[in-house]
């Protein structure tokens, strides 16, 4: 008999998606003047980021907090108005930090997972409807 594999939530795929955003922008910088030791920093705007990535606004919070509880990031520096923020990328999310992270009350069922999967393709499909008709 075949195990079944765990469908993971959308949350995970856009921590996924996020990181590798943030990976392919970072560039290697000393920390504090020491030349000893060096991390991947990502310096921008997350907000532009997750528009170019187009995830919805409401995603950015829990992103951004799956990602920093998973340890995948570490704030420098806190970004506003001209000013980018700063994020030290440490390791990529992975399904096992993903399920450590997630509290088991928040858990959802595969049903939940797919449901809310057909919810997101709906709303997508009703984007693409209008444009398509005035072609």
């Amino acid at each position: 008999m075949r195990e079944e594999q765990q469908v993971m939530p959308a949350l995970y795929l856009h921590c996924e998606t996020v990181y590798r955003a943030m990976q392919n922008l970072a560039k290697v910088e000393r920390a504090d003047g020491d030349s000893a030791i060096s991390m991947m920093v990502y310096t921008g705007f997350t907000t532009h980021l997750f528009e170019q990535l187009s995830l919805s606004v409401p995603y950015f919070t829990s992103v951004m907090s799956a990602l920093k509880r998973m340890g995948c990031v570490r704030q420098l520096r806190r970004g506003g108005g001209n000013s980018p923020s700063q994020w030290e990328l440490i390791r990529e999310p992975s399904r096992e930090a993903f399920l450590d992270y997630m509290p088991r009350r928040q858990r959802r069922t595969r049903t939940d997972i797919l449901e809310q999967q057909v919810q997101e393709l709906q709303a997508k499909l009703s984007q693409l409807t209008p444009e398509q008709e005035s072609a």
